[in-house]
Order: structure tokens, then sequence, then C-alpha cells
């Protein structure tokens, strides 16, 4: 058969010797692709989930009676049953919200497209035997044409008398995606909550401090002879902002349904 190859838009129909066509294919695959962007929620702050007071000591010793917080308080004044003669305080480090992705999987964007494409013709009537030891006469291939044996699939070599292997391709197998998103917390944050504890059920203010999701600490209590009520302020407005990941283009387009053709070398 006859084999032509070369840019798609410049591809000739088949010859009149031989007017079948037998096959259409690509080689030179190009792909150009991309991810769509990851993006995050934007974690809350919170209020600490318990205080521990001691009246054993000034560094917050043992024993120590828990001050839990209500479910989801939003730091609004809250009473709770008297500790007496409070000597230090542990204030437990604010809470911060998980930041996750806003979608799991990005899009991912992919174009490909083919340098060289190759049709290949064949002849409507079996060739006549020769007299000559080839075994069959074949007239010369038209211009632009390669005279080639046809072998579906993979093959590494080719029989002697048509040595050149042409290898072809019938589809694209993408083996592309986009790598998961995910979110990291910054190392710096902007949460920072002052609680304040209390000698009567108004929540004014007797001793308190400021606490951060990295920062805790004890606090002594040099005045009030006992704790009533707790009060918190969430201080910094400015949203802490996550670290997006992810998203990244991995892999690539392959060729796909081999076909190999085995053609004489130009002469």
């Amino acid at each position: 058969m006859w084999l032509w190859s070369g840019p798609e838009a410049e591809a000739p129909p088949c010859p009149p010797s031989a007017p079948a066509l037998a096959y259409e294919g690509h080689t030179d695959l190009r792909s150009t692709g991309s991810c769509g962007t990851c993006a995050c929620t934007t974690p809350e702050c919170g209020f600490p989930e318990r205080l521990r007071v001691s009246a054993a000591g000034p560094d917050c010793v043992d024993p120590l009676v828990d001050i839990l917080v209500p479910p989801n308080w939003d730091g609004s004044c809250f009473t709770f049953p008297p500790i007496q003669k409070p000597i230090s305080v542990f204030f437990q480090r604010s809470t911060r919200s998980d930041c996750v992705p806003l979608v799991p999987q990005v899009d991912k964007h992919m174009t490909f497209s083919w340098d060289t494409f190759a049709r290949a013709c064949a002849p409507t009537a079996a060739l006549s035997p020769c007299s000559t030891d080839s075994g069959v006469c074949a007239t010369h291939p038209p211009e632009g044409f390669q005279q080639c044996l046809f072998n579906e699939g993979d093959p590494e070599t080719c029989p002697a008398g048509y040595p050149e292997l042409r290898r072809f391709h019938g589809a694209v197998d993408d083996q592309s995606s986009c790598s998961p998103c995910a979110c990291q917390l910054p190392e710096e944050s902007h949460c920072r909550v002052f609680v304040t504890l209390d000698t009567q059920e108004t929540c004014v203010g007797s001793v308190g401090t400021t606490v951060t999701p990295t920062l805790e600490g004890c606090v002594t209590n040099a005045g009030p002879s006992r704790f009533v009520s707790l009060r918190g302020e969430i201080k910094d407005t400015e949203p802490d902002v996550c670290i997006p990941q992810g998203g990244a283009l991995v892999g690539q387009p392959l060729p796909a349904q081999p076909t190999t053709f085995c053609c004489r070398t130009p002469s």
C-alpha cells in the first residue's frame, strides 16, 4: 500500500492506483494543559474551651478547678459556681477552625494536537505475481507516497526490503490530572482573644489576659477572693489567610492505538 505523511491540511486523496482508504492516523503529539486554582475557607477565631484555677499556688499548680465554657460560646458573660480563694489562673489558648478547600478537586483544561498526519491507501484489486524473486510487482508510488507494509500493533523490527519503521496512532490516552486541593494554616495568627474573670456576676473584669492559638499562660491573682463569671472578646478582626496547596497538573496525554508501517526507503 501507499503511505503519505505530513501536515493534515496538505494530505492528498488516495491516488487512482490505490483508491481504497486503508488507514488514517497521527504522530508527534503535542499537548497543553492547566488546572484551576485551589482556594480555601477562612478559619474562624474562637474562644478557649476551658480555664483552670489553682488555689494551691501562684504557678497554676494542682489541684486545679476547671471552668468549662458553654458549647459554641460567643464570649458573652456567663456565670458559674463560685471558686473561692483563687491564687492563679491558667488561660488556655484560643481556638481556630480548620481551613478546608472550597472544592476538593479543581477543573482540568487540556488540549492536544498532532504535528503529523498519515494516510494509507490500498489497491482495490490483487497485484499480479512477478517473474522476479521479489514475489509481488508494484508500480512506483505516486509523488509524496511511500510503499509500505501494514501491521496493526507495536512491533519493533521490520522485514528486509522494508527497513523504515513508521508508527502512527489512532487515539490519545489522557493520563493527566490535577492534584487534590489542600489547605495549610498560617504559622502566624491574628486570632487574639482577651478573657477576663470577675468576682461579680456582671463580668466587669478583674483578672484577664490575651491568648492566641499558639499562646497560653498562667496569671497570678493578686486581689479577688473568688471568681463567679467569665467574659471573652475577640480583639483582632483581621482574618487569618490559609495557604492553598495542590491543583498542579500531573501526568500527560500519551498516544494510543498504535499502528506500524514498514516502508521501503525512498530512492
